[in-house]
């Protein structure tokens, strides 16, 4: 009986060790998201700044999602910015959904990120009433950049807001961004598994200051002037954009700007440069010269009847 004993103790022992190891190595493989301030006390009406962050906690993670749900009716999205961000390419740029009242975002890192702090985004609200609320990040998923997108577990800290009906003697440092976004080089390709197997142009650029807010392509067989591209001929585009001409022969502009309205133009020339006669404008230069050369030598022959007649 006593033995017994000991032996039960015992197994309950190694359940607990076990258990233990167990827990501690699943948070050990963990990343956390966090707001910075931590908290915040403002007054109605009034502007915040808030920046979100993920803790890798020495992972390296290389894609990263998640929802940002607001207070009801406490707090107004006036700006949201990728400036400086840790994500190399949107797959969903952060986007307020005002149906549902919250913050939407999906990024990638490719090669992987696993420093202590990493920027996702910025996002300034207007405080509208008095009242206290929090920003929870839900449905977060972080995926390490072991090449199967292992998730990991994901700590969440939410933040706690406080808006009073008096203003508080604060203010919030907003740098007004001169700086155009950063200089990149689109890339022309084709998968067979994409799009039909058309060709396609993949492009991305960061910028640090305000963040990009768009992407605009023109696609021309001439070679223009950036200052001379009427601003009707400009598209709005996300990558990877499907290009319109399939043949490959025109120049394409893509247009970079930031939330300040700073932009920054990238150039990719024709793949396949059209022939000198394949271009329309050149036949109708030639045919103008043809017209010109005939009605001088016409003219000229009729100077040289009127000089034989006048001999006569």
């Amino acid at each position: 009986m006593q033995k017994s004993k000991l032996q039960l103790r015992f197994q309950k022992l190694v359940i607990v060790i076990v258990v233990g190891f167990m827990v501690s190595a699943s948070w050990a493989q963990a990343a956390s998201f966090y707001f910075e301030p931590g908290a915040q006390e403002v007054g109605v009406g009034q502007v915040i700044l808030v920046n979100f962050f993920i803790d890798t906690q020495g992972e390296k993670i290389n894609a990263l999602e998640g929802i940002i749900k607001l207070p009801t009716d406490l707090l107004e999205v006036q700006r949201l910015s990728d400036g400086n961000t840790i994500i190399n390419f949107w797959a969903e740029k952060p986007i307020f959904d005002e149906e549902n009242n919250q913050i939407r975002f999906s990024g990638i890192i490719p090669g992987g990120f696993s420093e202590k702090s990493g920027l996702i985004f910025s996002a300034t609200f207007f405080a509208r009433e008095q009242g206290e609320g929090k920003l929870e990040v839900q449905e977060a998923k972080v995926l390490l950049n072991d090449g199967k997108g292992t998730a990991v577990n994901v700590l969440i800290s939410p933040l706690e807001i406080i808006v009073s009906n008096q203003a508080l003697p604060f203010s919030i440092e907003v740098k007004e961004d001169l700086e155009p976004p950063e200089a990149f080089m689109p890339e022309i390709a084709n998968d067979s598994n994409m799009f039909e197997g058309k060709w396609f142009l993949a492009f991305a650029t960061q910028d640090k200051g305000s963040g990009i807010a768009d992407y605009e392509i023109y696609e021309t067989t001439r070679k223009k002037e950036t200052t001379r591209i009427d601003a009707n001929h400009w598209v709005k585009a996300r990558s990877p954009y499907i290009l319109k001409d399939q043949n490959l022969q025109s120049y394409i502009y893509v247009k970079a700007v930031d939330n300040d309205g700073n932009e920054r133009i990238a150039i990719v020339k024709p793949r396949y440069p059209m022939k000198w006669y394949e271009i329309w404008e050149n036949w109708v230069i030639l045919i103008m010269v043809v017209i010109f050369l005939l009605l001088f030598i016409s003219r000229l022959s009729r100077i040289r009847s009127k000089g034989e007649w006048k001999k006569q």
